[in-house]
């Protein structure tokens, strides 16, 4: 039989062990979870952008500033109120635009990143995050199979193949912020 003690011992690891999985295990990420937040091309959450500049050529193009979190302003290119519903579909895309392949070392090859269609680019997306940080995704040209169109995020080596819906989106999106009628600013 036991000695009191290693019973003691033995229920303070348990004690221990249950305290670890309560407090620190919970807030770990799963495998699933993981995986998921590896094929993320940005890292960031739609609640995290304060601005959002979106860029086809020298003359489309607009910036959105947040004033609330559903209310949103266009800066350029005509000051005015934003459709807070079709920046929330750009920052959604933003969010959760996964990878479905990956070319590492790619983008580090200026010629290479020409034939994919990044540089020039046909759309880019700047954002700023209430940390301060920006984050930029570049996209290009279609990939031949799949329905995809190639996309650089922040200046990686890798090019990375993104579904063509979300170029679709911020075409869309960019055209209807530009040429959309907006509301004059107060005090304007």
């Amino acid at each position: 039989m036991p000695s009191p003690r290693v019973t003691y011992w033995l229920s303070g690891l348990v004690l221990l062990g249950c305290g670890y999985l309560f407090f620190f295990e919970r807030h770990m990420e799963s495998t699933p979870e993981r995986q998921r937040r590896a094929a993320r091309v940005l890292n960031l959450t739609a609640d995290e952008v304060i601005r959002l500049k979106i860029r086809r050529d020298a003359w489309t193009n607009t910036v959105v500033e947040r004033l609330s979190a559903t209310d949103f302003r266009v800066v350029e290119p005509v000051p005015g109120a934003a459709d807070g519903a079709a920046i929330a579909r750009l920052l959604s895309t933003l969010e959760f635009l996964d990878s479905r392949a990956d070319l590492p070392g790619e983008g580090a090859d200026a010629n290479r990143r020409h034939e994919y269609g990044l540089d020039p680019p046909r759309l880019e997306v700047d954002v700023q995050l209430t940390s301060g940080d920006e984050q930029r995704l570049v996209l290009g040209g279609d990939a031949p199979l799949g329905g995809g169109v190639y996309a650089r995020a922040n200046g990686e080596d890798a090019i990375r193949v993104v579904d063509r819906s979300a170029r679709d989106v911020f075409d869309q999106q960019l055209d209807r912020l530009v040429g959309a009628d907006v509301d004059e600013p107060d005090g304007g």
